[in-house]
């Protein structure tokens, strides 16, 4: 408990300490400057751990960052105070505080990592973070396949300067990686505020995450996804701003730099940076822009590609040019698929990413097992994680379904042209972000490349809520109720009380014999146990009824608060476009 209390003492001082102190001050919404700070803060983490790492010098160095941290802070304390005086600073701050320890105690139930295929990224993102904490060799292969240069670095950089303030185990790796993928929740909550009626309680988008079976799943599993989206949330809001007029220079550029920061966090972001490329020279070439977006773009291009150039520069020059460009699975599957499959496999994996699995027939054989509620979790797990439309939920792809049937007459996205940037965008993003993935993936997709656009969905799934009559809202409870059963409560009882029988280790009285569970989870557990690695929630020792009664009082406390917000708002008339 203690190596928690302090890992998250640091985190909070070099994430958003630093970011609010690297808040620029802009003519921004508190919850906008909070953003641009923390996506400031994070870069800042990842050239100083990537500089050190290149330059091959002592890890202690990292130590100036949390003191010279703090003394900013207090430099600035008057500033900072003043910022977080502001009602939606404090809002903000506290919903992601709860939305924090939620995810943190769903983490405290994962005895072993298990759901549907999922197996040994969590063991080669940890191996990748230790290469930059200089305990591995650069040169190794990961699982026995993938080079360094077939996963961009921003996330494991990251992760390694805060284990150097930790134990170094990887229950403090988990751990870290856990509350970066927090991190979204920042520019999640500005597009929500962007298209929030004002019937709409702010605790809302709380909620929305909290019982969203992705989301649970993708913040407590060991990988880079979700850091990624923050990045990718964050520019696109700022971008979207931007191409409406609504933003300046600065701030567009400030939002391709975030997608820059997204490239070399996750390759995920590469359909994103172009279509926004494409946004952006549609509205570069409107009327009367002048000479001016010429120079904004060469301002963009020197940033991001000084940005991207620390890592692809690094890179070529150690690796080679074709190992750089060619060690990625999607690349590699590319090479070996004949001319046909090239036609096929794409078109195949558009149609599996729409259609959930029961409605089409599939080899299913990666989760058979004997475990009848392994099978159901698994069942459901490969629909919420994989399928587009389910991702946001049944609940979600409810109210999505009607709102499209019987739109509101009262609308919140209100600004003059972002309706018909939609209607090209996301149509945009889902084609390329599937494309972009050669090898044939029968389940589907929605988890490579689609996860911003998810987030995206969810935000807009929130702000619908409070426009629907009665019998709707109580048919999305009921539906919500089926995702954390089956999303969210199945698969969490299952991480926490999978066990192996051995001659030495008797059987508990009840739980899930991994034996009985799928391949994927005999291996990570495999995996763990060869390792010898301890998990966050062998770590915390805290009971796992106790846990499951912080996370029911802190989900009430979500509910109380969007009760009473909703009792104290004054619905104000509003006119759609």
């Amino acid at each position: 408990m203690a190596a928690a209390i302090t890992n998250l003492a640091f985190f909070l001082v070099l994430v958003p300490g630093l970011g609010a102190v690297l808040t620029p001050d802009w003519k921004l919404k508190a919850g906008e400057r909070l953003c641009l700070g923390i996506a400031t803060a994070l870069l800042a983490l990842y050239l100083a751990g990537f500089g050190l790492f290149v330059a091959g010098l002592n890890t202690a160095w990292l130590w100036l960052l949390p003191v010279t941290t703090l003394a900013s802070i207090v430099w600035r304390r008057r500033q900072i105070a003043a910022m977080c005086r502001e009602p939606e600073m404090r809002s903000l701050l506290g919903l992601w505080a709860v939305f924090l320890l939620w995810t943190i105690g769903l983490l405290a139930l994962v005895g072993s990592y298990s759901g549907g295929g999922w197996a040994g990224d969590w063991l080669e993102h940890y191996q990748r973070t230790r290469v930059f904490m200089g305990e591995a060799d650069p040169h190794m292969h990961f699982l026995g396949s993938y080079t360094l240069t077939s996963r961009p670095p921003l996330a494991n950089v990251v992760t390694a300067v805060f284990m150097e303030f930790s134990l170094g185990r990887f229950a403090d790796f988990q751990f870290f990686t856990t509350l970066l993928s927090t991190l979204f929740f920042f520019p999640g909550w500005l597009f929500y505020q962007r298209w929030k009626d004002s019937r709409g309680a702010n605790a809302l988008w709380a909620l929305v995450l909290m019982l969203n079976p992705l989301v649970a799943q993708n913040t407590t599993f060991a990988w880079t996804k979700l850091t990624c989206t923050f990045w990718i949330l964050s520019g696109s809001y700022f971008l979207l701003r931007g191409v409406l007029n609504e933003f300046g220079a600065r701030e567009r550029i400030a939002g391709f730099l975030c997608l820059a920061a997204g490239l070399i966090t996750h390759y995920s972001a590469g359909p994103w940076i172009l279509a926004w490329m494409i946004a952006y020279a549609v509205w570069a070439l409107r009327p009367n822009r002048g000479l001016r977006p010429l120079a904004e773009a060469g301002m963009v291009a020197l940033t991001c590609g000084l940005l991207t150039l620390t890592w692809f520069g690094w890179a070529i020059h150690t690796y080679g040019l074709q190992d750089t460009g060619t060690s990625n699975s999607a690349a590699q599957e590319w090479s070996v698929q004949t001319p046909r499959e090239h036609v096929l496999v794409p078109l195949r994996n558009i149609v599996d990413t729409f259609i959930p699995h029961p409605f089409r027939t599939m080899d299913k054989g990666i989760i058979y097992q004997l475990s009848q509620g392994g099978r159901v979790r698994d069942y459901f797990f490969n629909i919420y994680q994989t399928n587009l439309p389910l991702a946001a939920g049944f609940s979600g792809f409810f109210v999505i379904i009607f709102s499209y049937l019987r739109p509101p007459r009262t609308n919140a996205v209100a600004p003059p042209g972002e309706r018909r940037f939609w209607l090209w965008f996301a149509p945009f993003i889902i084609l390329t972000g599937i494309l972009v993935h050669t090898p044939p993936e029968g389940w589907g997709l929605a988890h490579i490349c689609l996860q911003p656009l998810v987030i995206i969905g969810l935000a807009w799934i929130a702000t619908r809520l409070p426009l629907l009559p009665a019998t709707i809202r109580t048919g999305f409870v009921l539906l919500l109720l089926w995702d954390v059963a089956v999303g969210l409560v199945l698969p969490f009882l299952i991480e926490a009380n999978t066990y192996y029988i051995d001659e030495f280790s008797p059987a508990p009285g009840w739980g899930f014999d991994v034996t009985h569970l799928n391949r994927g989870a005999m291996l990570n557990y495999g995996s763990k146990t060869i390792h010898g690695w301890s998990f966050f929630a062998e770590t915390l020792g805290t009971s796992s009824v106790l846990i499951a009664l912080v996370l029911t009082a802190l989900l009430a406390l979500i509910v109380v608060r969007i009760y009473r917000e909703t009792n104290h708002t004054q619905p104000a008339p509003h006119a759609g476009p």
